[in-house]
């Protein structure tokens, strides 16, 4: 008998995170699809340091009340696999995007979603893939 497949595991961009916070339909369907299992969700201290620091500043702290959005984060934290990058990952000249891809790396991710064009334009990373809200919800969602 063949083992049960895991949910794939993927690394949810902060800049996705936020969208959901402003209320975007496409990222709404992506976080609350781990609801339903369809995916684990993976983070790290230096991803949760990012959304943290994001949220407080005031372009955005304007438009999402920050102890929601901080709330948001515990319970994301609560049920994603939470993991410690052991390895410097050095491809993208942004080291917020290099983080992203040491998650996935240490997390053993089938995917990171993001909307950062410096992480797309990679397509793949390490046998990763790399996709848009829109593209993880069609071709992992709707499956």
């Amino acid at each position: 008998r063949n083992a049960p497949r895991r949910p794939p595991v993927a690394v949810i961009d902060t800049n996705v995170m936020i969208s959901y916070l402003f209320g975007g339909s496409t990222v709404t369907s992506v976080i609350d699809a781990t609801e339903r299992d369809v995916y684990t969700p993976a983070i790290s201290p230096s991803l949760v340091r990012e959304f943290v620091d994001t949220v407080k500043k005031p372009k955005i702290s304007r438009r999402v009340d920050i102890a929601d959005a901080l709330l948001f984060m515990e319970e994301w934290k609560s049920f994603a696999l939470f993991v410690f990058p052991g390895e410097d990952v050095h491809v993208c000249r942004d080291e917020k995007d290099n983080q992203v891809l040491a998650c996935a790396l240490q997390a053993d991710a089938d995917y990171i979603v993001t909307g950062d064009e410096d992480l797309l334009v990679l397509g793949t990373f390490r046998g990763i893939t790399i996709l848009s809200p829109a593209n993880f919800s069609a071709k992992v969602l709707n499956r």
